[in-house]
């Protein structure tokens, strides 16, 4: 199990410019720790942790209420793929099987959060896959801390030519049966103009992705980080789709087991601010080799107004 990290370690290796990443740091921390745990508690307990790591993710519809949704939104249905680290035992392979069980619930847009591939090598096939779902309003995509790690220059490459458009602290006005709004996109405090990690990093990358957006238009925000949700609520984003977390990769009564620490405020799951809301995947992929009542899935939003019926 832990060779397999080690391989997965050095498929990736970090690229000179891009800083300690000490949040990453206690996310391992703790899963780790929770791993050899679970395995000496009773090793049916650890087989069923890393039977789990190897199952599908699990693509689920789930209906969101969103405050202040117009209506001419309602029913827009959107995908989340993140956090896939495709490398290793995570193949291209696995990645169509994954596509495969979307495809049949024709979603209207498909966002990507980061996190895609820890073997730069097969991003582009990936990319390809994930475009080739080809849904009426596109795919858009924001940067993860790995995508730095693995060789920004050339993630940005592989974007270029594909048809998925990546956000970068920039946002797009788009068009949903005449109701506009907007869709926005932070980069990642692992790289790029962020690499400094000074405190009011997320903030300002959220004011940057939102300058000159249309006033009073809703918007949905791609952070692969959930911190971004604080700045994004003050600023009014009625949605923010993040990942980056796995949930932990364990969890106990449905509750992540991050959710012990306050370093991590946003583990997994929905949550509100004022009239904004939040979802933090627990990703399609996984980096330990071990998954406890915390499944990889593919979350589909069927996003509707708070307090309709339809």
């Amino acid at each position: 199990m832990f060779a397999t990290l080690r391989r997965k370690r050095a498929a990736a290796p970090a690229s000179r410019d891009t800083p300690p990443d000490p949040g990453r740091r206690r996310l391992l921390r703790l899963a780790a720790g929770a791993v050899p745990a679970a395995v000496a508690g009773g090793g049916g307990l650890g087989l069923v942790g890393i039977s789990g790591a190897g199952r599908a993710a699990e693509v689920s519809r789930r209906r969101l209420d969103v405050p202040r949704l117009p209506p001419g939104l309602s029913g827009l249905r959107i995908a989340q793929l993140s956090d896939l680290h495709l490398g290793g035992a995570a193949t291209l392979a696995r990645l169509d099987a994954i596509l495969a069980a979307v495809r049949p619930h024709r979603p209207d847009l498909v966002v990507v959060t980061g996190d895609i591939a820890d073997d730069l090598r097969l991003l582009p096939g990936a990319l390809d896959r994930i475009a080739a779902l080809a849904p009426p309003l596109g795919v858009f995509a924001c940067l993860g801390n790995h995508e730095y790690g693995v060789g920004i220059r050339a993630v940005r490459e592989a974007f270029g030519a594909s048809p998925i458009r990546l956000l970068v602290d920039a946002h797009r006005p788009v068009r949903w049966h005449g109701t506009p709004w907007t869709i926005a996109a932070v980069d990642d405090p692992g790289g790029g103009l962020l690499r400094d990690r000074r405190p009011g990093m997320l903030p300002a990358a959220v004011d940057r992705a939102l300058d000159q957006a249309e006033a009073g238009r809703f918007t949905l925000l791609l952070s692969h980080r959930p911190e971004a949700f604080d700045p994004a609520a003050a600023r009014g984003v009625g949605l923010t789709l993040a990942g980056h977390t796995h949930g932990g990769q364990v969890a106990l009564g449905g509750r992540s087991i991050l959710a012990l620490t306050r370093r991590f405020p946003y583990p997994w799951g929905l949550y509100r601010r004022a009239d904004s809301l939040l979802y933090v995947t627990s990703g399609a992929g996984q980096w330990l080799p071990f998954r406890l009542g915390c499944p990889a899935e593919v979350p589909i939003f069927d996003l509707h107004p708070a307090g309709s019926t339809g």
